[in-house]
């Protein structure tokens, strides 16, 4: 994520369609020019048995609940036994990790 604009941005929380996503940091204050990396984790751990596409919506809210930024995020969940997309051998290869998003700043 980068500020690109003249001024400081605050963003006290991230908000999300979906209770499965999580995002660190919880806020963030750029100031004009700054960067930092934002990582967005999907957490099924209470849909176990969900299967399918999820599309998620993300915003950065202000202390004023404005939104700072926005997107969308998709993600298809499979089985974990389920390697017929790619390969068994790709699949027991491909480790669990947080993968950080860079965001685009309006």
């Amino acid at each position: 994520m980068k500020n690109t604009s003249a001024h400081p941005i605050e963003i006290e929380r991230f908000e999300s369609t979906c209770d499965c996503l999580r995002t660190k940091p919880v806020s963030l204050r750029l100031e004009s020019g700054d960067q930092a990396v934002v990582c967005v984790q999907l957490v099924l751990s209470d849909a176990t048995e969900f299967v399918g596409t999820l599309v998620i919506d993300v915003a950065g809210k202000s202390k004023g609940e404005e939104d700072i930024f926005s997107l969308r995020a998709f993600a298809d969940v499979r089985p974990i036994n389920d390697f017929a997309a790619f390969g068994e051998t790709e699949a027991a290869q491909t480790p669990q990790t947080t993968i950080p998003v860079p965001v685009p700043m309006p």
